[in-house]
């Protein structure tokens, strides 16, 4: 009987160890793994709130995965300081954007405590925190350099009580949610530059007209006529911006930009039984300095940003332009022209910035530009021998001429050209609207 108790107890203890304790033991390996999933997962949660500039939950976040990994019993040493070396520094870094440099240290000497060797992409982190960083390397590794120190009962005492105001910090912080606005704003400065295609107004108007009258020599027996002037349409663009950035959706920008624009050409006669040839060289100069305010309104993407933009500027236009007339290789006529003008204009578009680094990004933007100058005043001198000097405002008139039509001409003059054969009379205009397209490099402060 009683062989038989003995074999049925060890019956049930057998049992037990071979069906009901895996049932315990595997619940509690999978906690361990969902937990370990929850601090990678915490990590992440806190770095994406620091780049979207929300440091305070950033802050709560990383403390979170701090605190759930005390609790867990990781007995992967080397996956443990990875997970700590990755809490010490976004823990750092997030101070730091905070201003709380007193924690900065502490974190970081958390950090150097579980990975001595830690480096830093500079690329990637701010200047300040760079210093800050390889600073606090240094005294550490100093520290480490010296003899230890026995510590007293008192001196025991004072660390535990340190300690336990360090984690009644920790646990304010988790509650506390101050005013996130001023954490993440800052300024950055844009650099950039293209290419613009403008209308070009009466400029172009000249130039075809021009080509238009040459073109009739060729109808004409005997004569040739040659146009090899290109239209002003392509200017290159240069812009500089400061943006204040108001929170992650909103920014508004003050800058200067400057566009520069050139033409030439030839317009060619000749007569086919003789010498003669007349040849005009024309020469055309368009710049333009502005200053402008802007407005961003931003929408966070994975890699970046994409933003619509808006504003209006003030700009200061000249146009300068000279012309050579020869007839047989030798020069008879000259035009030398200077002209400015100012107008108000408006622009707007839309952009993506790629990250390269937290402080630093490429963009790529399209905008229209609504900007024409019609109040140009400056001087001209023309002649050969004895020349001509003409100041005042820029008019643009049409004239008739051969075969029996009109063609686009300008001049300067204090009052409106009056003449029987002129028609069309008005200011010379400048039309510089369009589109563009830049590419350049964003820093943040």
């Amino acid at each position: 009987m009683k062989v038989t108790i003995f074999h049925s107890k060890m019956t049930v203890i057998i049992f037990i160890f071979l069906f009901v304790m895996p049932l315990f033991s595997d619940p509690f390996s999978r906690i361990e793994i969902g937990g370990r999933e929850e601090v990678e997962k915490l990590i992440q949660e806190g770095k994406n709130f620091y780049r979207e500039g929300k440091y305070y939950r950033a802050l709560n976040k990383l403390l979170e995965a701090e605190n759930l990994l005390e609790k867990l019993e990781v007995k992967d040493r080397t996956e443990l300081t990875q997970k700590y070396s990755q809490i010490y520094l976004n823990l750092a870094l997030t101070y730091y954007a905070t201003n709380q440099m007193d924690k900065v240290q502490k974190n970081l000497q958390n950090l150097f405590a579980q990975n001595p060797d830690k480096t830093l992409n500079e690329i990637e982190y701010p200047l300040g925190f760079i210093k800050i960083f390889n600073k606090a390397k240094e005294e550490y590794a100093k520290a480490e350099e010296r003899p230890e120190k026995i510590e007293t009962e008192d001196e025991k005492q004072k660390k535990e009580e340190f300690k336990q105001k360090i984690q009644e910090d920790i646990d304010k912080e988790k509650v506390k949610k101050p005013d996130e606005k001023k954490a993440r704003s800052f300024i950055s400065f844009r650099l950039d530059g293209g290419m613009n295609y403008i209308d070009g107004g009466d400029i172009n108007t000249h130039i075809k007209d021009h080509k238009r009258r040459i073109s009739y020599y060729d109808k004409i027996e005997y004569y040739t006529g040659n146009s090899e002037t290109n239209e002003l349409h392509l200017v290159k663009n240069l812009k500089g911006e400061i943006i204040f950035n108001l929170s992650k959706n909103f920014g508004i920008g003050l800058g200067a930009e400057y566009f520069s624009g050139t033409g030439s050409g030839t317009f060619e006669i000749n007569y086919t039984y003789s010498s003669y040839k007349n040849i005009r060289t024309p020469v055309y100069n368009l710049d333009l300095f502005g200053i402008f305010s802007e407005v961003y309104a931003f929408i966070p993407l994975k890699i970046g940003r994409f933003y619509l933009i808006g504003g209006a500027g003030y700009y200061s236009g000249k146009f300068d332009f000279y012309q050579e007339i020869k007839v047989n290789n030798k020069i008879v006529y000259t035009f030398d022209g200077l002209a400015k003008s100012y107008s108000i204009g408006l622009q707007g578009g839309l952009g993506i910035d790629i990250d390269i680094s937290s402080i630093l990004s490429f963009f790529i933007e399209g905008k229209y530009h609504i900007l024409s100058f019609n109040n140009w005043k400056g001087n001209e001198t023309s002649g050969i021998s004895e020349n001509e000097y003409h100041e005042g405002y820029l008019w643009y008139y049409e004239y008739h001429g051969f075969p029996n039509n009109y063609y686009s001409s300008y001049s300067f003059s204090e009052r409106s050209p009056s003449d029987d054969d002129y028609r069309n009379i008005r200011k010379f205009e400048v039309n510089v609207s369009g589109p563009s397209l830049s590419i350049g490099l964003k820093i943040n402060f």
